[in-house]
């Protein structure tokens, strides 16, 4: 039987933690604030995504164009940022 969470429970563990350390101490336990303190621009909330752990490049892009299309994300050029995701 397959695990809830992930095939490698262990490391996914670990990756979660890495996040919620992150957005703990660097958006005050927040996690919208990544795109919302200091009203961003695309670019600035896809350059934010990108220095969370686990978010490469189009991971984050992926979830910029998700904010954008799904959550009302309003920042300036999301859908340039996001790519051919936006």
């Amino acid at each position: 039987e397959r695990p809830a969470v992930h095939r490698f429970p262990g490391s996914m563990a670990g990756r979660v933690q890495a996040l919620a350390e992150t957005v703990h101490r660097d958006w005050d336990g927040d996690a919208a604030a990544i795109w919302t303190n200091g009203n961003p621009d695309g670019a600035e909330v896809l350059r934010r995504l990108m220095a969370l752990p686990g978010f490469g490049e189009q991971k984050a892009k992926i979830f910029l164009a998700l904010l954008g299309k799904q959550c009302g994300l309003r920042a300036e050029g999301w859908r340039e940022a996001s790519g051919h995701y936006g």
